[in-house]
């Protein structure tokens, strides 16, 4: 965010003084200094992702004259990508996605720490990468391994038998060649493993700074949360 400031103070300035009024705190000084373990939990993390959308937004409006209304018939995002895309689009404002973005991953904090707290565990996303031609077989691959009575075993110790904090299940297919499973640490490494096995070929996985599972059951708390904003 430094970059932006130095570049565009005239416009960047006040918007941060505006992310820090509206959620209580100095988000901006985490960005700039963190740690990064600071910034990385998902009550930071999120907040600033959002934030520094729509601030690179508006210099683009103010600094370049880009006429968001005139040139932008549809504004689109996936996850918290939806909450910038309604700013941009005009349906919400900044200051209310503000305050629902931190009383959203705070929620999802709160469903990964019970999870913890309830059955133990670690709890994370892991992305699969493989080469294109691969990633349909992939996807089918990971359907088979987790769905009832899949490959892992019988119905009794299938995927979805399961309760949430050992399940595993897709969070995004990101491009071509990559998807993202979420859940259980552990369950994700063994089902990468057999995915392996089955599969012939040698995807890579990398784990995702990330202190929660998103798009997973764990995240089902989460929900009740924000129906009642």
């Amino acid at each position: 965010m430094t970059p932006w400031i130095e570049a565009f103070p005239a416009t960047a300035k006040p918007i941060v003084e505006e992310i820090d009024h509206c959620l209580g705190y100095n988000l901006s000084d985490v960005i700039r200094d963190g740690p990064g373990k600071t910034l990385t939990k998902t009550s930071n993390a999120q907040p600033a992702i959002m934030a520094t959308s729509i601030l690179i937004l508006r210099i683009l409006e103010r600094e370049f004259g880009f006429d968001t209304p005139a040139r932008i018939d549809v504004t689109l995002g996936h996850s918290l990508g939806e909450f910038a895309a309604l700013v941009a689009g005009g349906y919400i404002t900044f200051d209310d996605s503000l305050s629902l973005v931190r009383a959203r991953a705070r929620a999802m904090e709160d469903a990964t720490r019970a999870a913890i707290e309830q059955h133990g565990g670690e709890y994370g996303m892991v992305a699969v990468i493989t080469e294109p031609e691969y990633l349909d077989s992939l996807v089918a691959a990971v359907d088979r391994f987790v769905r009832p009575g899949g490959s892992q075993g019988s119905k009794a110790e299938s995927n979805y038998d399961l309760p949430p904090f050992q399940q595993v299940s897709i969070a995004n297919v990101n491009s071509k060649n990559q998807i993202v499973l979420s859940g259980d640490v552990a369950r994700i490494k063994t089902l990468v493993t057999h995915l392996r096995q089955f599969l012939g070929h040698d995807a890579r996985d990398v784990r995702l700074n990330s202190d929660s599972p998103f798009h997973s059951p764990i995240m089902r708390p989460a929900v009740a949360t924000m129906r009642r904003l």
